[in-house]
């Protein structure tokens, strides 16, 4: 593994780590699921930037600035504070 890569995917998992896993319906606000979800197609897209990582795939460069633009906006995602469903802090 790449140097490069292994930065990506130490951060990708520090972020993960970050946002927290189950989601308690009752009292979650409805954006924070929406952002979770989209959160899963950034983190699809860092990985396969380091999967795909191999002289033969062309379009190498397309997939790292995808991916680097994914990170930036989970690394937004993980400080970002949401209201309950009654809209307190």
């Amino acid at each position: 593994m790449k140097k490069k890569q292994r930065e990506i995917l130490v951060e990708v998992c520090y972020i993960c780590n970050q946002l927290g896993s189950v989601l308690d319906g009752t009292s979650t606000s409805t954006q924070k699921y929406i952002d979770r979800q989209k959160a899963h197609m950034d983190v699809h897209r860092v990985l396969y930037a380091v999967l795909t990582d191999h002289p033969d795939n062309e379009h190498s460069a397309d997939d790292y600035s995808n991916a680097y633009l994914a990170l930036e906006r989970l690394r937004g995602l993980k400080n970002k504070i949401y209201p309950d469903k009654n809209g307190n802090y």
